[in-house]
């Protein structure tokens, strides 16, 4: 590589520290810059709209930790978002990255894009154009979701029915009449005694002793 950057490479390495990034050329066509981004994907496309193809521009940011990366071969652009939640995207823009940089922006960038299936999915093509270019290879993961094991809970127990309370009867208990009285005997007559010999008189009056 020659000692001074492509025009290409120059344009993006001056805008690059009109604002402020740390800038280092990393391969004849490939610059870093290390920056706070909201969204380091366009960042990087940021500081290649008015440049030649072909740019390749990977943008580390200071907060968050969050990287992308921008490989333009004219007229297609390669955009990754690196790391955890990464997305591989396929840009085919005849009008230049001017009017990508804009759709982006109003969210609208879809209408320039190449299909290849899941955003998640890594583009082979564009691994190997950045390995051929002096980047480390672009890696992506998702993040993991742990699920809860789920445990057995024994099944609640029904509550137990109360027993219906015993209706309390309303009609008050009949007074135990009294038991009748056991009937008097008669009192046994007291006998009569004979005056003489004192014996018992029979019924009759006259004593059968002194007859």
């Amino acid at each position: 590589m020659s000692d001074a950057p492509l025009p290409s490479l120059q344009v993006a390495l001056s805008a690059a520290e009109q604002r402020g990034y740390h800038a280092v050329i990393v391969g004849e066509h490939a610059l870093r810059i290390v920056g706070r981004f909201g969204d380091p994907t366009l960042g990087a496309l940021e500081l290649m709209v008015g440049a030649d193809a072909p740019l390749g521009i990977q943008a580390d940011g200071t907060e968050g930790h969050r990287s992308g990366l921008c490989l333009w071969t004219g007229p297609d652009l390669y955009a990754v978002t690196l790391g955890e939640g990464g997305r591989w995207e396929h840009f085919h823009v005849e009008q230049g990255l001017g009017v990508l940089r804009d759709s982006w922006r109003g969210g609208a960038r879809g209408r320039y894009r190449v299909p290849h299936g899941p955003l998640v999915q890594p583009i082979p093509d564009a691994i190997a154009l950045a390995e051929s270019w002096g980047f480390a290879t672009p890696e992506t993961h998702q993040p993991q979701v742990h699920r809860p094991v789920p445990t057995r809970s024994a099944a609640p127990k029904a509550p137990r029915a109360a027993a219906p309370a015993t209706p309390r009867s309303t009609t008050a208990r009949a007074t135990p009449k009294p038991k009748p009285a056991a009937a008097s005997r008669p009192a046994e007559p007291v006998p009569r005694i004979c005056p003489t010999c004192y014996m018992a008189l029979p019924a009759t009056g006259r004593c059968d002793f002194c007859a």
